[in-house]
């Protein structure tokens, strides 16, 4: 059975850095990103999962993704996780972005 697609965030603590991604498969890429020795996650080994936005289609979530990784702001990306986690829910809305210059 095929997995829906997501937006996801993984948070490093060793690196104090967030990995925004998008894929159809959360479990196995996550297990690909633990094992993997090259590519960015490699530089650690203690990326955890902090937020899945699920999408209808991989367009949206690459489009989803595109979005949050322009702002590279760390504290952005902290609300929204803490957002997600006070509603008990783990949803975020990219079009509620404001446009980047």
């Amino acid at each position: 059975m095929q997995e829906e697609p997501c937006l996801y965030i993984l948070y490093s603590s060793s690196l104090d850095r967030y990995y925004i991604g998008a894929t159809r498969g959360i479990s196995g890429r996550l297990r690909r990103h633990l094992s993997s020795n090259k590519g960015y996650t490699s530089k650690a080994r203690d990326w955890k999962l902090v937020y899945v936005q699920h999408h209808s289609s991989m367009r949206d979530a690459f489009g989803a993704e595109k979005k949050l990784k322009r702002h590279k702001d760390k504290d952005r990306i902290r609300m929204i996780i803490t957002q997600a986690n006070q509603q008990h829910e783990s949803h975020f809305d990219a079009s509620s972005l404001p446009p980047v210059p």
